[in-house]
């Protein structure tokens, strides 16, 4: 294809700065916001410029142009009119021609609650596009569908097929797509939905927390090139065999992720209802601060505990890829916490993570008499598949631990095959909430100087379990909120804060 005929030179136009044009050439997009748009005329003046800005053009092969219009593009050649008259983009200098940034966002539940809540993604991301990026986002379903799903499926039967299940839960991040893709088209911005199997993320085939094995991403690149903004639904993908799977809770973090890894992002964000990550949950505790950044380590830890605002398996996925991104508020312009490989952390700042949906799972053998016991290493064989195991505690007369409430009835057959090589034990199993002080040492402050303190506040301690990493406690649910807020006043927000001398690189205990 030949470079277009010029503009004619007969027509003009004042002088007009606007969001500019998105150059297409050969090698892909450009994009700069500094462009002028201009009228070429037969004055002297403009004949410099005219012949400078055509040389730009030929030396990078662009070969279209689009101009704004009405908060859209219209595409043509160069050389024809465009709106009431001819019009060129002319950048101030070669160098302003340059390659466009990919970003990769992800929107979770809250942030597309609602129709109005998608409007303001919309917006969101349509300034992003305007400003000359290649943007790919990652949907959530909007909260609460997914649990209203399930109840659905377990309101016909209690252990609904597992294939079944997450071919049910992932049209919820289906809807969030379209209804955003329909949002930006509105808005004037080309956009396309893709599902999981479209997006090419290939996972194994386990079903409700399946593994990403692969992501193609070529059709993404391919509709990028062509301008438009890619919406990808979170929390899923497919097996070999082309049935849908999904990815655990906060699964759309992982898609994020592995998104920003296959395609080379420039930059990863993870847009919530929060702006980054605080020492604690700042709904709870209203002074919580608030951190700049972050080592993967300290946000694997966090996660891990309960931190709502990204999954742990993201966040390993992330480390091991060397993908930083950046956490911040999808209701704010104010900048968010970078989450990165941080090589000497010196004093990671101390958090404290709030999980509700816990069990303490507790066996007590009634006779120490009885040498029939099985040791520790064998219920450690019998639950190696569930990795959610934490606060694992043993003694001579008693082993508990817990794990997450929905993994119970999942972990049950391997609690019944401990029990049935065991005599004389009962099982005692009850609902809790795990509070964990990350970055806090049990050097740093004694166990028995916690417990003193709940206790003050008739606050019952069930378990208390330190490790190099974090303090794991265990309290009745309806007590956990009050308690966060009593250890970050007393461990975090105080005037005397306690030293925190400890390295969590490589740490994922």
């Amino acid at each position: 294809m030949g470079f277009p005929k010029p503009l004619p030179k007969r027509r003009f136009l004042r002088d007009n700065k606007i969001p500019c044009g998105i150059l297409l050439s050969r090698k892909g997009f450009f994009f700069s916001d500094v462009f002028e748009v201009k009228s070429l005329t037969r004055e002297p003046k403009n004949r410099n410029f005219y012949q400078r800005t055509k040389n730009i053009l030929r030396e990078r092969k662009i070969l279209k142009i689009l101009l704004p219009r009405n908060n859209s593009f219209s595409e043509g050649g160069l050389g024809e009119t465009h709106f009431g008259g001819p019009k060129w983009v002319s950048p101030k200098s070669p160098n302003q021609l340059k390659k466009m940034a990919l970003i990769v966002q992800k929107f979770g539940g809250t942030s597309v609650a609602d129709l109005d809540c998608v409007r303001r993604v919309a917006k969101r991301i349509k300034g992003d596009w305007l400003s000359g990026n290649k943007v790919v986002v990652v949907v959530s379903a909007r909260a609460g569908l997914t649990d209203e799903l399930i109840r659905k499926a377990k309101s016909l039967n209690e252990s609904p097929s597992p294939r079944e299940l997450d071919a049910l839960i992932s049209i919820g991040e289906q809807e969030s797509m379209t209804l955003l893709s329909i949002a930006l088209q509105t808005e004037g911005v080309p956009a396309i939905s893709r599902t999981g199997a479209q997006a090419g993320i290939l996972t194994d085939f386990a079903f409700n927390n399946a593994n990403i094995l692969s992501v193609s991403g070529s059709d993404i690149q391919e509709r990028l090139n062509e301008g438009k903004v890619v919406i990808v639904a979170g929390f899923q993908g497919t097996n070999a065999l082309g049935e849908t799977t999904t990815l655990g809770r906060g699964g759309s973090d992982l898609t994020a992720i592995a998104l920003a890894h296959a395609l080379r992002a420039d930059h990863c964000k993870i847009f919530t209802d929060v702006e980054g990550v605080f020492s604690t949950d700042p709904k709870i505790v209203s002074n919580a601060k608030k951190l700049d950044e972050i080592s993967f380590d300290h946000m694997f830890l966090l996660a891990s505990m309960g931190s709502k605002v990204m999954q742990s398996r993201a966040v390993s996925f992330a480390k091991d890829k060397k993908i930083p991104f950046e956490i911040l508020s999808t209701f704010s312009d104010k900048p968010g916490t970078f989450v990165k490989e941080i090589v000497e952390e010196k004093t990671p700042a101390p958090s404290i993570a709030l999980d509700r949906d816990q069990k303490l799972v507790t066996v007590q053998f009634t006779s120490l008499n009885t040498p029939t016991s099985p040791p520790l290493s064998r219920f450690l064989d019998l639950f190696q598949p569930h990795t959610s195991l934490d606060m694992l505690e043993s003694s001579t007369d008693q082993l508990s631990f817990s794990i997450p409430s929905h993994h119970y009835a999942w972990s049950k057959h391997a609690t019944d095959a401990f029990l049935a090589e065991t005599t004389n034990a009962i099982l005692l199993v009850k609902d809790i909430a795990k509070i964990s002080l990350v970055g806090i040492p049990s050097s740093s402050i004694p166990i028995h100087q916690i417990s003193n303190t709940l206790k003050q506040s008739n606050i019952n301690l069930y378990a208390c379990v330190p490790s190099p990493s974090k303090i794991s406690l265990a309290v009745d649910i309806a007590n956990a909120e009050s308690t966060v807020s009593l250890l970050h006043q007393t461990l975090i927000h105080s005037n005397d804060p306690i030293p925190f001398p400890l390295n969590l690189t490589g740490t994922y205990n």
